[in-house]
């Protein structure tokens, strides 16, 4: 069964549209998908419902960053990693989920509103999303103050307004949390971790050990046949999953950015499919 089950949405940081991706996903011949925007809910209930329309079939997802602090030997403090979940009952998960957003939306304010009095020019819309710290870092780069996002963190928020930094979820939390929604939870892209925005290459070595830190926690699976990834990559990673008896998931990372996320779609890893009993 031809399979993505790692997508994005306008809702966080992709280009296109629900009702789009899903057309994208059914044109490119897709039977089993999942839309896991980064730390938000939102599209799963629409793209479940066009999905179905297509035939397609559709799993709750969501891609949670988490703090890596602690599980990697590093110089750098702020690491994290992606953990994706999948399956689960959404009105359990948005339940939990919401009691988190009101204190991150309360810091993103605060820092908002601190930069307009320290006289940057910034005008929030709240048609473009949910404020964060990403989303005020693009509307630092809109008004010409940085170039890149990288430039926005490291030589703006990062640099003068650490204490409104929002603290990363524990890896053991996130995992907790989306088990008691019923769902399951899969390492994204296990050989990367992220310092900032930027993704940053770990070795087999490093990502075994964080899957036997993370298999503690209860993780239930790698996203191994990632298509961005190549075959001896993805076969070294399917054995580190037999190894700890995870599943194994399948995803492009769609952004709907670049002509190459679009020519991943027709890769031969999403024919792959999955190898997981718990979906």
């Amino acid at each position: 069964m031809k399979t993505n089950l790692h997508i994005h949405t306008t809702v966080s940081d992709g280009r296109n549209t629900v009702e789009e991706v899903v057309n994208i996903m059914h044109s490119a011949g897709i039977e089993m998908m999942s839309i896991t925007d980064h730390d938000r809910l939102d599209a799963n209930s629409k793209a479940k419902e066009i999905a179905t329309r297509y035939g397609i079939r559709y799993l709750n997802g969501i891609e949670i960053s988490v703090s890596a602090n602690g599980l990697i030997e590093s110089d750098t403090k702020d690491l994290s990693l992606h953990l994706l979940g999948y399956g689960f009952d959404l009105d359990s998960l948005e339940s939990i989920n919401r009691k988190m957003d009101i204190h991150k939306v309360d810091v993103a304010l605060r820092l908002y509103h601190q930069l307009i009095r320290d006289g940057y020019v910034i005008s929030y819309d709240p048609q473009s999303g949910i404020l964060n710290r990403t989303l005020i870092a693009r509307l630092l780069i809109q008004a010409k103050y940085a170039s890149s996002l990288d430039e926005a963190f490291q030589s703006i928020l990062d640099l003068n307004y650490s204490k409104y930094r929002i603290p990363k979820l524990d890896p053991n939390r996130a995992i907790s949390m989306v088990h008691e929604a019923g769902g399951i939870v899969v390492w994204a892209h296990p050989h990367e971790i992220i310092s900032g925005v930027t993704k940053m290459r770990i070795d087999h070595d490093q990502v075994e050990s964080i899957v036997k830190q993370l298999k503690g926690f209860g993780l239930d699976g790698l996203e191994a046949r990632y298509a961005k990834y190549d075959m001896d990559t993805i076969s070294l990673l399917e054995d580190l999953a037999s190894k700890y008896a995870l599943c194994v998931t399948t995803g492009s990372d769609f952004h709907g950015k670049s002509d190459d996320e679009y020519s991943l779609l027709r890769s031969p890893v999403l024919e792959m499919g999955i190898q997981c009993n718990q979906l």
